[in-house]
């Protein structure tokens, strides 16, 4: 994850615990490079796919089918 993406990503994890923000859903637009977020506090935030290494290489068919499970309350493991 190059600087950028690293400060994004600390930011969010910033939020998540220490504002309480939890994510409730997830689009993804691969062909935009772009990752949705919808959250509790009804922010819609935006990050770049290519800033994850695992969603990075996924196909789109993989994407789409991405869930979330139970209360989603960090990004840990993506990158």
């Amino acid at each position: 994850m190059n600087a950028s993406a690293n400060k994004q990503f600390d930011a969010i994890n910033n939020l998540i615990i220490k504002e309480g923000l939890r994510i409730k859903a997830v689009d993804f637009h691969p062909e935009l490079d772009l990752m949705t977020i919808y959250s509790n506090t009804k922010a819609v935030l935006s990050q770049n796919i290519s800033s994850y290494k695992l969603l990075k290489s996924a196909e789109k068919s993989q994407l789409i089918q991405y869930e979330l499970v139970g209360d989603v309350s960090a990004f840990i493991g993506l990158y």
